[in-house]
């Protein structure tokens, strides 16, 4: 597919969710309490962003659902697919496209929302009566674009800590990168088994893998504490950087929402978050699965490498992890080019 089929695919799925296509369509409508008219107030409500309107409607399938808390968590199909254009047409940032352009901040809701708007996609199927050009759209929303936008919020999330929606230009440590990029790094670097960050210029105290547990939350979590060996900056004054890891090995996905451990009462921490299952939930591993998915979908319905989509995420793929699964160093080096000022 190239850039103009995707488009075209992204308009016919928001029709065949109108109900388009139905010779007594607009007929029905004069009658105020048809399934038709109850079904154009779903679209006209998609259209406006009144979301909860959708969610809550009787007459919104799943398409339409997934659609609602997709807005809901501030990103729609069309401006995905855009961002994906842009970044292919880069030249290389792509990861500078979707963690400017693409992803704000990132609350636990914008979290849940994304979920809902994933598990929405996987009930249009056969069994629940849909088509099967509607499935393969579905598969094609859900596991092409909608998951690596999930991942690129969680790397996000992970990269502003104080959920403005913007990366500090702050670099205490002059190496060219974001010392909010470098925190990230030095979390993906310690869940590897290197607790020493010196090499981004990031002092580790002697509090590293103090054990935090936070009302609320199932997990025990290990807090890191970073500092820039000192150094003090006027047009920066935050030097110290706190991350999340779990089972001492992955770095946790957390959001801008604030959690405090009572024994240590001073230390604000980005709340973890943790799926409906109570479950912490890894960064990296997410990003792994994203990425897979996203190609091997696109690779059972037939894209071409060449289009767009297909371009940016495998270039993503190709350039971070070597075409396989990445580790914490890749990914960790991946985010400190992409993201260099």
């Amino acid at each position: 597919m190239n850039k103009a089929s995707i488009v075209i695919l992204a308009a016919s799925v928001v029709l065949l969710a109108m109900g388009c296509g139905d010779d007594n369509y607009l007929k029905s409508l004069s009658r105020e309490d048809s399934s038709a008219a109850c079904r154009y107030q779903v679209s006209m409500d998609l259209d406006s962003g009144n979301f909860d309107a959708v969610t809550a409607s009787p007459c919104a399938n799943h398409m339409d659902k997934a659609a609602a808390y997709l807005g809901k968590a501030g990103f729609g199909i069309i401006e995905i697919i855009n961002r994906m254009i842009e970044a292919s047409d880069s030249g290389g940032g792509h990861m500078d496209v979707y963690m400017k352009d693409l992803v704000g901040n990132v609350s636990t809701q914008d979290i849940v929302n994304l979920d809902l708007s994933t598990r929405n996609y996987s009930m249009v199927n056969a069994a629940n009566g849909y088509s099967t050009d509607m499935e393969k759209d579905a598969l094609f929303l859900r596991s092409a674009l909608v998951q690596p936008t999930i991942s690129f919020s969680f790397i996000k999330s992970s990269i502003d800590p104080d959920g403005d929606g913007a990366i500090s230009s702050c670099d205490i440590n002059g190496n060219s990168v974001p010392d909010e990029v470098d925190a990230v790094s030095c979390a993906l670097t310690v869940a590897s088994g290197t607790a020493d960050c010196s090499s981004l210029g990031i002092a580790l105290d002697d509090s590293t893998y103090r054990t935090l547990s936070f009302t609320g939350y199932s997990s025990v979590y290990n807090g890191l504490v970073m500092d820039y060996s000192g150094v003090t900056n006027a047009s920066c004054p935050q030097s110290t950087y706190y991350q999340l890891l779990y089972a001492s090995s992955s770095v946790a996905v957390t959001s801008l929402e604030k959690c405090v451990d009572p024994s240590f009462p001073l230390i604000q921490w980005n709340c973890p978050y943790e799926d409906s299952l109570g479950s912490s939930v890894d960064m990296l591993s997410v990003f792994n699965e994203a990425i897979l998915n996203s190609l091997d979908t696109m690779n059972a319905l037939g894209f071409n490498s060449t289009s767009d989509v297909y371009a940016a995420v495998d270039s993503i793929s190709t350039e971070a992890c070597g075409g396989g699964v990445c580790t914490e160093a890749q990914l960790q080096a991946y985010l400190q080019s992409q993201l260099a000022q």
